[in-house]
């Protein structure tokens, strides 16, 4: 009995090998994990060895058609002179074209093949006259409609040829937290990641080995080392052309429409059911879910989901043009629910602000129809989410543009932020100089002279410096506890620059142990 391989990492030495002693290979992955990359290796290491396989290339538009993949390459229709075709004509053509008895035969998508050619490609394999290799996607075997493109018997031969066949089956399964992590030690042996960039490689790369290998490579190589060199640090870089190439393989099969579905969602970090039926034609959507492009998602209820570096990549191949009217489409929908009540998440809040900064400025009319503290606000938040990304461009552009409609405290220490992001310091100091006016509130206070302090720790702050800090701050609102409680916190920050520990710990427990003090200072 043929058992089933889980491995973390494949040689596809491997499976050469065994193709080579007559023994076929089933290989179920999911998409992304990089089944035609090893697909690719495999056919090199047969021709390397003196084999010729025949590549069957699947066709999705003809799985309805009998033998449509088969009889859509020329040269087998020129041969099929008999007239049907049948499994022995098959049989002769790849005999023929491989010049030995028992010719291997590999298929890539084979989940893409009409019932009739997997139906006479099972049969070779169970009488041994053939040597497979098919790859498949992990397509659940469900009733399909002409509208899909995959055959519910195509798919039901597949997960069964690997019991009646006698082919070796291979489970190419996402990896785990734990594996990713083990896997980075392996292609950067000599980097150390932190506990963030473990989960962001992890869950950008989709659990696949192959994205993590090329993920973990552009990281080392486009980011340098703290000066402590304790950590490598982690950006969401745009992908590279190479994993956009690796990538484009998958997304091959879908219409136009389902590519610019992808990228919205994407972009969207997750979409309600809802809201995607109102983008995306049913029968589209259905495919997409189907066939795992979408998914639930864990953590939100309701609402699907697609891999970050997939929705990316069908972003640089989807047409500009119906991109931007199905973009149109979807902003419209979130500002009108907004207006409603509805929550706008920060990935929607920059898809907005997206479609309101195609120039330098904010497009025509946008103030006027959906008012200016609407716009403000979801400029506010795209900054934010901007910058923690390291989108330090559109961090600016943003946090500028909702200060200059808006003029406040919160856009004025976010615009402050986003300069600091751009390590323009005196500049992001210079924002905050008539702050102070701003200030309605004790809370007000705790917030600016929290991000005063940490914008004063990128420069070398004197005795002096610490003095008149406090100073000033006392003065906000005299007597006030919280105010007090950030006093306090200034004298600890300047302990800590002092390197004096000892201090550092009476001052900090102090703090610590102050019920009345702001939450987040005594943490």
């Amino acid at each position: 009995m043929y058992g089933t391989i889980k491995p973390i990492g494949l040689p596809a030495n491997d499976i050469v090998d065994s193709l080579h002693n007559g023994n076929s290979v089933v290989i179920f992955a999911p998409l992304g994990h990089g089944k035609s990359v090893l697909f690719d290796s495999v056919a090199r290491g047969l021709r390397a060895l003196g084999s010729e396989p025949l590549l069957i290339a699947t066709n999705p538009l003809l799985h309805s058609v009998p033998f449509g993949s088969i009889t859509s390459q020329l040269t087998f229709a020129e041969s099929s002179a008999e007239g049907e075709l049948t499994t022995a004509l098959l049989l002769r053509y790849a005999q023929d074209r491989s010049g030995h008895g028992r010719p291997v035969i590999l298929v890539d998508d084979a989940h893409f093949l009409d019932a009739p050619a997997m139906d006479s490609l099972s049969q070779l394999a169970t009488a041994q006259a053939v040597v497979l290799l098919l790859t498949s996607d992990l397509v659940p075997p469900v009733d399909t409609t002409d509208t899909t493109d995959t055959n519910a018997s195509t798919i039901h031969l597949l997960d069964e040829l690997w019991i009646r066949g006698g082919a070796q089956r291979i489970d190419l399964e996402p990896l785990t937290a734990l594996q990713s992590g083990q896997l980075l030690r392996e292609f950067a042996p000599h980097a150390q990641f932190d506990r963030v960039a473990l989960a962001l490689l992890h869950s950008r790369s989709g659990g696949s080995r192959l994205l993590l290998r090329e993920l973990t490579s552009e990281t080392v190589r486009q980011q340098t080392l703290p000066r402590d060199h304790d950590c490598t640090a982690f950006a969401l870089y745009a992908p590279s052309q190479r994993i956009l190439d690796l990538l484009s393989h998958q997304l091959r099969s879908l219409h136009p429409s389902q590519l610019v579905s992808l990228a919205l969602i994407g972009g969207l970090n997750g979409i309600s059911t809802g809201r995607a039926a109102m983008i995306c034609d049913a029968a589209d959507l259905r495919d997409l879910i189907r066939r795992g492009y979408l998914f639930p998602s864990t953590a939100r209820s309701g609402v699907l989901q697609t891999g970050p570096l997939l929705s990316e990549a069908a972003l640089a191949i989807c047409d500009a043009a119906q991109l931007h009217t199905q973009r149109a489409l979807i902003v419209s929908i979130l500002l009108t629910d907004r207006t409603h009540g509805f929550t706008t998440t920060p990935a929607e809040c920059t898809m907005i602000a997206d479609s309101w900064t195609a120039s330098v400025g904010l497009a025509p009319g946008v103030i006027a129809t959906w008012g200016s503290s609407a716009v403000a606000d979801v400029l506010l938040v795209a900054a934010r989410r901007s910058r923690r990304l390291g989108l330090t461009e559109k961090a600016l552009q943003y946090s500028a543009l909702s200060l200059r409609i808006e003029p406040g405290l919160k856009t004025t220490i976010e615009y402050s932020r986003a300069l600091a992001g751009d390590e323009r310091y005196l500049a992001a100091l210079h924002v905050l100089h008539r702050a102070e006016k701003l200030l309605e509130n004790p809370t007000d206070g705790v917030k600016l002279v929290r991000w005063q302090v940490s914008l004063a720790t990128f420069t070398t702050m004197t005795a002096d410096d610490f003095t008149a800090l406090r100073k000033q701050i006392a003065g906000w609102f005299p007597g006030d506890v919280l105010m007090n409680g950030e006093v306090d916190f200034i004298r600890l920050t300047q302990s800590m620059q002092n390197l004096d520990w000892a201090r550092v710990a009476i001052d900090g427990e102090a703090i610590a142990q102050n019920s009345d003090y702001d939450l987040i200072t005594r943490i």
